[in-house]
């Protein structure tokens, strides 16, 4: 079975989450073509709550996304057009470590506080279940940020730690030499959209993702999903980066909005 999935949604409270639903499946169906599973792999921030709203009855979607439903042991979003093709939003966390790096956790409801060592926080999301992703992000594999990087690849093998390419890496950028070695290291790479916080992103929420190989039981949504992360054969990434010039813009729309 193939699925697309986008590794790294954000949903901010500044968003239309009536545009941002119908928008993001459409943009899963135009980048991976075929497939009936899609995937949204929601990575909030610290002052982000928006899958424990909806679980905890605080957000009501019955009005603006009525297609959206809590799924099995309330562990996943799912959108159910009606056609037995489905998009399914999971839980996660992006974390801010104490070197000023980005690290995902995946496919987990844990709440991983930032300001942790980053093996510290890496070792933590392992413990609580979830997929621990070290997250791509301009500047930040640089100089000491980067020999953070580095040890946990020498930290970690590639059974339980992934490497996340993003959308905000321009088109003119290529594979860090990181990411590069990593990848013949063994670990895989995946592809997210990385959203950023100010009106007008939701656009930009599945357009750069990875297709995996596997299997995916709807009963079992986010064990399914860690199983996807960890063994799905023939990962390849579809999509597309922003240029240089509208990644530029996206920045400085993102530091106004500050």
């Amino acid at each position: 079975m193939k699925i697309v999935a986008d590794t790294h949604v954000h949903i901010y409270p500044c968003y239309n989450i009536e545009h941002f639903s119908t928008i993001f499946e459409r943009n899963l169906k135009s980048v991976g073509t075929g497939q009936t599973i899609r995937l949204g792999f929601m990575t909030e921030r610290y002052d982000c709550s928006f899958f424990d709203d909806v679980k905890d009855g605080k957000m009501d979607l019955s009005m603006s996304c009525g297609d959206i439903k809590m799924g099995p042991d309330e562990s996943s979003l799912i959108r159910d057009n009606g056609s037995g093709e489905k998009c399914i939003l999971l839980p996660g966390r992006q974390v801010v470590a104490k070197e000023r790096i980005e690290i995902l956790a995946l496919a987990t409801t844990a709440k991983i506080p930032d300001g942790m060592l980053a093996i510290d926080t890496v070792t933590m999301i392992l413990d609580n279940g979830g997929v621990p992703v070290v997250a791509w992000a301009p500047g930040k594999w640089f100089g000491a940020r980067g020999e953070v990087v580095k040890n946990l690849l020498d930290s970690f093998d590639p059974t339980k730690l992934l490497i996340g390419d993003s959308s905000m890496r321009p088109t003119i950028w290529a594979e860090p030499f990181i990411m590069r070695d990593a990848r013949k290291r063994g670990f895989r790479i995946i592809a997210g959209s990385d959203p950023l916080p100010f009106a007008g992103e939701e656009k930009i929420a599945g357009t750069y993702c990875s297709v995996f190989d596997a299997q995916f039981d709807i009963a079992y949504p986010l064990e399914s999903a860690r199983n996807v992360l960890w063994n799905a054969n023939d990962i390849y990434t579809v999509g597309h980066r922003g240029g240089p010039i509208k990644t530029l813009l996206r920045m400085y729309k993102n530091a106004k909005a500050k």
